[in-house]
């Protein structure tokens, strides 16, 4: 009989399953679930840690470069999107809206090296501090306020 060995969920769900009385005497074992659409909390990371499941959790990865970026005092808004590499697949852009008296000045060697301090403290991998940058005017937004990413990646897609 073949077992599940590999899903992902949002932690309610996980909660759901690990409370279950039918989860007691499963082997669980083989069972790999990746987080995502809310945060994890350490308890129930901890409880099916304890009912052999390994547990990855992935929520909030997407806003990390961004939001470390904007920790430097420079940059006024940023957006980050994968583009198409030859040798990985795909690595991070980031798209940039400096402050006005940073306009012209800032460069990506500087944001790089700012991410990079996350990369040396191990809050960040170096796979998440981006190769390129685009600095802008303006990032494109949804009619409710919102990076628009579909916009940037069809602007940005092919690389710059």
């Amino acid at each position: 009989m073949s077992k599940c060995c590999f899903s992902h969920c949002v932690p309610t769900i996980l909660q759901m399953i690990v409370t279950a009385p039918a989860v007691k005497g499963l082997d669980l074992s083989r069972w790999k679930v990746v987080i995502g659409g809310a945060r994890l909390p350490k308890g129930l990371a901890l409880k099916a840690t304890e009912l052999g499941i390994k547990v990855y959790a992935g929520y909030g990865l997407s806003e990390t470069c961004p939001v470390l970026t904007l920790a430097h005092l420079k940059p006024f808004e940023v957006a980050v999107i994968g583009i198409p590499d030859e040798k990985w697949g795909e690595r991070p852009l980031a798209v940039v809206v400096p402050r006005e008296e940073y306009k012209g000045k800032l460069t990506g060697e500087e944001l790089k090296a700012h991410l990079q301090q996350y990369v040396d403290k191990g809050v960040i991998t170096s796979w998440a501090v981006p190769d390129s940058y685009a600095f802008v005017d303006e990032i494109p937004k949804t009619s409710v306020g919102k990076l628009d990413k579909k916009v940037l990646r069809a602007r940005y897609g092919g690389g710059i």
